[in-house]
């Protein structure tokens, strides 16, 4: 009996870790009008090397007073691998990454810090890689 049961509690935490770690690693985009979820893609290794060129390519901090767009689209992207990011605006490790891309305007990164701060910045980059890994495109007029 109590083979069994250490059986049973192994395969469920098994299967509850392997369903967690699962979750964990899928990008979600936004759309901030509709205010719901549209597509879901896995993460990969293409796609982090991606986010991390953004990451690394911050030019300037967001400095409007609300970053959160009432139109246009956000991507959170949990990444594999955290980045140690060290530069004059920026110096932590981080494990998401989430870009807003606002219609008509150029698109920015949020970062936070090891205390759960949001930081936004600016950065330069082409959005067309991204799109091809995703499989989507980002329907909307933006400024790069």
């Amino acid at each position: 009996m109590k083979r069994r049961i250490t059986i049973c509690l192994l395969i469920f935490s098994f299967c509850f870790y392997s369903s967690a770690h699962a979750t964990a690693q899928v990008i979600e985009i936004f759309d901030c009008h509709k205010e719901t979820v549209i597509n879901k893609k896995n993460m990969n290794s293409d796609i982090q090397e991606i986010i991390s060129n953004y990451v690394d390519n911050i030019t300037t901090p967001y400095k409007k007073f609300n970053p959160l767009p009432s139109h246009g689209l956000m991507i959170k992207i949990p990444l594999n691998q955290p980045l140690n990011v060290s530069n004059q605006y920026f110096a932590n490790v981080v494990d998401e990454v989430i870009i807003i891309l606002p219609t008509n305007e150029k698109p920015y990164l949020l970062l936070f810090d090891d205390e759960n701060y949001p930081h936004f910045y600016y950065f330069e980059g082409k959005l067309e890689k991204l799109e091809k890994k995703l499989g989507t495109t980002f329907n909307q007029q933006r400024t790069q």
